[in-house]
């Protein structure tokens, strides 16, 4: 037969102090502890953005001879075979490459 040591207290378990994820880390809707929880189980503040997103600025990066753009901060994921995307808008884009 076994013999079972029981612990009075907090034993085991997962602390702030084990991980190395903040709750910005992790997406909305999902629930862990991070190093921002105090220990506790808290839900992720990380936006699901989807598959694809409109380009929130474009711009011409000549220093470095290529073009930029500028998403929301957040998750992309992908799905299927189509992977995250950015579009822009032809008034976004004509502006950023000066034809307007």
């Amino acid at each position: 037969m076994a013999d079972a040591i029981l612990m009075a207290g907090g034993t085991g378990g997962v602390s702030s102090d084990d991980v190395t994820a903040g709750k910005a880390q992790v997406l909305q809707g999902y629930k862990t502890v991070t190093t921002d929880s105090d220990d506790e189980i808290i839900e992720g503040t990380m936006v699901n953005r989807g598959n694809g997103m409109v380009t929130v600025e474009f711009g011409d990066a000549y220093w470095e001879s290529k073009y930029f753009a500028r998403m929301e901060q957040g998750y992309y994921a992908q799905v299927d075979q189509w992977k995250p995307y950015v579009s822009i808008p032809y008034a976004v884009l004509a502006n950023g490459i000066h034809l307007d």
